[in-house]
């Protein structure tokens, strides 16, 4: 330990005499270090807003029940396959507390000149959006669930693209060719709006119109608080699997597996973009090594007399690896300050939040370290190498 406290304080020794060269130096180390934390930090925190986003959806225990038609399957048995038989075969599954029929439709709108994709979704007065959402206007009221009414709610990113700072209640929209009034405008729901399509809200009568047909795309079922959402999931498409004489298979979408997959693409993406801002440590460990090699020069004759004062080559090759180490563990320190403040600068920014842990600052340091051992040792091993006698003539 007293021996491993003197290279520490010759190495803080040399560091300090030498201090603008190895402040130089580690400007490398620091931007490296840096843009590796805040990438991670920023993706760990995005792949995160998006799972919660797909998880949380309305914040009710419900699952999601749709049908995959088969090759044979005809359109015209649609409207079948989540009619009102249906949906009482569900309701008698022990553990269901309501079931909902769903419409939702992705389509197109032109802003601009541009083609922009949007999602119509139709609202029931069992789901009217309620008040708090709304910032603008009003929601939906009784009238409008009872009689074709060409309304509309659009949230807050579609209202800027559309009229920008201009009001929109009372402006009129096209969806899917036919002309609705803005009656509301609504805030976007969770952390991770930035991924979800601009929605457009419309009254039960009115999707009719809007599309032609009654047919449900899927069914909301909400589930009791003191049954296994999946035991549930599971005994409503087994029984309806065994009943329906439709030629396809009713499927309840898994939001835990698609979260779960949408965040393993998400780390994928992370640990690609942070390998190529890595490329830069490469760099700096070069420079690291190179002052290191002049170091050696510089200190050669010192070298020789702690040689002819008992020092071993391992005695050298330690002193000189473990102020490598200090080096880039300085700049280890630094770049793991600036990249946490960089990352939730930058989540400030665009509205996202970042995610640092105690694993992320391990690898800030845990890089700085390896950099360290792996751009230390060649210069190390030379010095452990010198000829004491030759160290001791060098001029």
């Amino acid at each position: 330990m007293k021996n491993l406290k003197g290279v520490l304080e010759m190495a803080f020794s040399s560091i300090i005499d030498n201090k603008l060269r190895y402040i130089l130096t580690l400007i490398g180390i620091v931007l490296g270090i840096s843009s590796l934390i805040a990438i991670v930090s920023l993706g760990n925190g995005v792949g995160d807003d998006i799972k919660e986003s797909i998880m949380s959806s309305d914040g009710t225990r419900s699952i999601s029940l749709t049908f995959n038609p088969s090759e044979n399957f005809s359109p015209m048995d649609n409207t079948n396959a989540f009619n009102d038989s249906v949906i009482g075969i569900i309701k008698n599954v022990p553990g269901v507390k309501s079931v909902e029929q769903e419409f939702s439709a992705i389509t197109e709108m032109k802003i601009k000149d541009k083609s922009v994709v949007i999602s119509v979704n139709c609202t029931q007065k069992s789901n009217n959006i309620s008040m708090s959402k709304i910032i603008d206007g009003r929601s939906f009221n009784n009238h409008e669930f009872n009689k074709v009414s060409r309304v509309c709610i659009i949230n807050k990113t579609l209202k800027d693209k559309l009229f920008q700072n201009e009001k929109a209640i009372g402006k009129v929209v096209q969806v899917a060719d036919k002309p609705m009034t803005v009656i509301g405008v609504m805030q976007e729901q969770g952390a991770t709006s930035f991924m979800d399509f601009d929605s457009i809200y419309i009254p039960r009568p009115t999707w009719s119109i809007t599309y032609g047909d009654d047919s449900a795309r899927s069914l909301k079922i909400a589930v009791k608080e003191d049954y296994d959402m999946k035991e549930v999931s599971k005994k409503v498409v087994d029984k309806l699997n065994k009943t329906s004489n439709l030629d396809g298979r009713y499927e309840v979408v898994d939001m835990e597996k698609i979260a779960k997959s949408v965040g393993k693409v998400s780390s994928i993406l992370t640990g690609f973009i942070a390998s190529i801002a890595s490329i830069s440590l490469v760099v700096a460990g070069i420079g690291i090594m190179n002052i290191m090699y002049m170091a050696i020069i510089e200190r050669t004759r010192e070298i020789g007399i702690r040689r002819a004062l008992g020092a071993t080559s391992k005695n050298i090759l330690f002193q000189f690896l473990i102020e490598s180490i200090v080096i880039c563990l300085i700049g280890g320190i630094v770049g793991v300050l600036l990249g946490i403040g960089l990352a939730n600068g930058i989540a400030a920014i665009i509205k996202i939040h970042a995610k640092t842990s105690f694993g992320i600052v391990a690898l800030g340091l845990g890089t700085a370290i390896f950099m360290g051992v792996v751009f230390g040792i060649s210069p190390a091993l030379k010095a452990a190498k010198l000829n004491p006698i030759d160290a001791l003539s060098y001029e």
